[in-house]
């Protein structure tokens, strides 16, 4: 299904033809009802089309939290026209109001155990996902030359909290004083690929 983002003008076009099979416009000026999770919305119910050509026409609906959409909404707009007398209605596009996927990154530089500690938590629309989240890696990158610290490595799980870490432990993969770096992270949620970046940095020691 689509997705399109809370905020997004969401654009269908469609097209009417006469008997022949030729573009032609509709007797009067063609409406459209924009429906959310099977429901007429208010705001945006009997809105005309644009007419831009022959027979051709575009509906915009304004798919904002003011016309009452959430995070998670399925869209449909639904255009109708007349043409030679003959009404019809057809559905133009389907969407759906992406939900927002963010990521927490945290990096404890353990001295005692001479290793980085990466602790990386999940976000959907500002909540923690606590299951489902499939192949989780983490990829460090060099801010001085964009190189790799840590090639792509999959990380561990945090008990059964959603939550997880990547122990950095060999000298070649951690991050010198006074360096920053670029921490990427990867997951499968909801049947699509998550990707964050944080910029992080250990300070060198001071004099």
């Amino acid at each position: 299904m689509l997705e399109i983002q809370l905020g997004d003008t969401l654009e269908a076009d469609f097209t009417t033809h006469n008997d022949a099979g030729a573009n032609a416009n509709a007797d009067s000026t063609p409406t459209f009802t924009v429906y959310k999770n099977g429901s007429a919305v208010v705001a945006l119910t009997s809105q005309n089309a644009t007419n831009y050509g022959t027979g051709l026409y575009r509906c915009l609906a304004a798919i904002t939290s003011a016309n009452g959409f959430a995070l998670g909404d399925k869209v449909a707009i639904v255009a109708t026209a007349t043409v030679g007398g003959d009404t019809s209605s057809v559905v133009l596009k389907v969407a759906q109001v992406a939900a927002i996927y963010a990521a927490q990154i945290d990096l404890s530089d353990d001295e005692s155990n001479t290793q980085d500690e990466y602790s990386v938590q999940w976000f959907k629309n500002g909540a923690p996902v606590t299951s489902g989240v499939t192949s989780p890696t983490i990829q460090v990158i060099k801010r001085a030359d964009g190189t790799d610290l840590v090639a792509a490595a999959a990380m561990t799980e945090i008990g059964s909290t959603g939550a997880y870490k990547y122990d950095a432990t060999a000298e070649a993969n951690r991050i010198s004083a006074g360096e920053a770096v670029v921490v990427q992270v990867q997951a499968t949620i909801d049947g699509a690929t998550r990707t964050w970046r944080r910029m992080l940095s250990r300070d060198s020691a001071a004099a």
